[in-house]
């Protein structure tokens, strides 16, 4: 793993959040806090008061993206903020990640103009990181074409780090065989019910620093007052016994308790949403290294290895079809280039055509 250090901005009062380091060009150090501010399904109109609320409880990393619709107000809070705090804050205490998407043609110039329409939208010159929000692979551009143009990224000064999301460690190991500049991140699901334990030691054997999305089970996929959407799971992680009785024996929330396993114990970042401060404050604190204090708390948190059922909550079904459906995938086992069996008479939603693996 990386080195880790500790980096805190100054305003007001926060939470010392541990930080890593990533290895970006020429072996330059990019220090990433653990725990993020993930900005997926925070409505636009709820973004600037939950960015301020956080940078005001001590993050200092906010996890962004285009699609998540909200960018030009997360870059508002950011200025603002910034201007308020001027003495004791500046942009380069903060660490801002958003990400790109793939396109069948001229892979260079789309890369660079979405980057620098993102860096419009949040009022910056630069990102920290830069990931390929997803491995859609077409015909005119390859992974390896991809690679290429978020290295030109990196080149031109619009990043300082790049990495990947949802790679399989397949498809990853592509990219590590020409990358010029290195695989800072791989940003996945991961959580107690979702170990991808074999992913992660490929990274983690490979220099690629994991990044856990839905460290919480993203409950409010499937809250009626959320998504809505169908659970591929039996049980919720935040109410999953096992969860519930580290939290206790911690004596901490089971929020706190599912951060502090990924950061202390797997020894890898998330990036949890929250618009409320005091949960905001909460998962700050579980990033902590005063968190974990003694041996007896990471035991406790090594218990979360044995969680069961293990299954993928975001699928990305949505993401595979026939070919006539322009989707990139014909099956969930190409997509993620595992044996998929574990969602065999799982409910969830499945788009017209959808097929499990190229047998069923």
């Amino acid at each position: 793993m990386p080195a880790s250090n500790t980096r805190f901005g100054s305003a007001p009062s926060v939470a010392k959040c541990k930080s890593i380091t990533l290895t970006a060009k020429c072996g330059e150090p990019v220090i990433m806090p653990v725990v993020a501010l993930g900005l997926w399904k925070v409505p636009a109109d709820a973004a600037f008061s939950a960015v301020t609320s956080a940078l005001d409880g001590g993050y200092r990393h906010l996890d962004c993206a285009p699609v998540y619709r909200n960018q030009a107000i997360v870059g508002a809070a950011i200025t603002a903020y910034l201007t308020e705090h001027a003495e004791t804050l500046s942009r380069r205490d903060l660490f801002i990640t958003s990400k790109v998407f793939p396109s069948p043609t001229n892979l260079h110039d789309n890369f660079e103009n979405d980057v620098r329409n993102t860096l419009r939208e949040l009022d910056l010159k630069y990102l920290d990181l830069c990931l390929i929000h997803w491995p859609f692979e077409y015909e005119e551009s390859s992974l390896e074409d991809m690679w290429m143009a978020m290295e030109d990224l990196v080149k031109n000064g619009l990043v300082k780090a790049i990495g990947v999301s949802n790679f399989s460690s397949t498809k990853l190991k592509r990219i590590l065989e020409i990358a010029e500049i290195p695989v800072s991140v791989n940003q996945v699901e991961m959580h107690a019910m979702f170990r991808q334990e074999a992913l992660v030691n490929f990274c983690n054997n490979n220099g690629v620093h994991v990044t856990a999305y839905g460290p919480l089970g993203s409950g409010d996929q499937w809250a009626s007052d959320g998504l809505g959407r169908k659970c591929a799971a039996e049980e919720r992680l935040l109410s999953h016994p096992e969860t519930l009785r580290v939290a206790k024996s911690a004596g901490c929330t089971p929020a706190q308790a599912l951060i502090a396993w990924i950061v202390h114990h797997r020894m890898c970042s998330c990036a949890p949403k929250s618009v409320n401060p005091s949960r905001q404050a909460e998962n700050i604190a579980a990033g902590s290294r005063d968190f974990v204090n003694n041996n007896k708390i990471l035991g406790l948190l090594s218990t979360l290895d044995k969680v069961e059922p293990q299954v993928r909550l975001q699928h990305g079904a949505f993401h595979t079809g026939p070919p006539e459906s322009g989707k990139c995938f014909r099956t969930l086992e190409e997509l993620w280039d595992e044996d998929v069996s574990y969602m065999l008479d799982r409910d969830f939603e499945r788009p017209e055509g959808f097929m499990l693996r190229p047998s069923q």
